[in-house]
């Protein structure tokens, strides 16, 4: 359900999560497809305003998740799905504003989120496993980011902040809660359609965070490494 205004939007969507082992939190049973008794009681909740700024894209935002999901059918157990039920609960704000300093493009953005610790069911959003010290404390993630047309048509230049923490309890676990990260960015337009792209990322810690998972989106190893730079040249049809 959507209510739109030129100055705002709200929207309402009722869904399944289905995240972790196959059928976790859905009312989707491998084999035996859409199951009855099990209806949808996820809630996502999302509001925008358009904020009037002459000359300047800008809007804010909320988010807000919960409800929560139906029990597995084809697992019971699992280090974070042990319960009857799981929860949805999480929370985000967001901002943007998008214009120009004369003929230079910025951009600038900010979101935040906030996942509570686990009740009686666990939060899909920060699962717990206390003797492990997961999920222990709140989750949290806000960044900033930006971009700028340094010489319009031509070069743009980015850059982001991530402040995080992963909810985790150092004391148990060995290692830093925090997942703070910073990346840039560099894009040259040779030609229409032709441009090349350098990404850079760093990361607080090496190994241990949300951050340092197995592997990329491009397959390649991303453990124990706190630092990763990407070049690509992209010719679009």
């Amino acid at each position: 359900a959507v209510l739109w205004d030129p100055r705002f939007y709200v929207s309402y969507t009722r869904w399944a999560p289905t995240a972790g082992p196959a059928g976790v939190g859905s009312n989707y049973a491998p084999g035996s497809g859409i199951q009855t008794g099990a209806p949808l009681r996820a809630n996502y909740f999302r509001a925008v305003y358009f904020v009037p700024t002459r000359g300047w894209d800008t809007a804010i935002g909320f988010q807000y998740f919960n409800g929560g999901g139906a029990s597995p059918f084809d697992a019971t157990g699992g280090p974070f799905y042990g319960g009857p039920d799981i929860d949805t609960k999480l929370w985000v704000i967001d901002a943007q504003v998008q214009g120009a300093i004369g003929s230079h493009p910025l951009g600038v953005y900010f979101t935040h989120g906030d996942a509570p610790t686990s009740g009686s069911n666990q939060n899909l959003f920060n699962p717990m496993d206390r003797v492990s010290g997961i999920g222990v404390n709140k989750r949290t993630a806000t960044t900033i980011t930006s971009s700028y047309g340094l010489l319009p048509g031509k070069i743009n230049i980015s850059a982001g902040y991530l402040w995080a923490n992963n909810g985790t309890d150092s004391s148990i676990t060995g290692k830093p809660s925090s997942d703070n990260a910073f990346t840039f960015g560099v894009v040259y337009l040779f030609s229409q359609n032709v441009k090349f792209l350098f990404e850079g990322t760093h990361l607080q810690h090496a190994s241990g965070g949300d951050l340092d998972g197995a592997v990329d989106i491009n397959g390649h190893p991303t453990t124990n490494i706190n630092q990763k730079l990407t070049f690509k040249l992209f010719y679009d049809m």
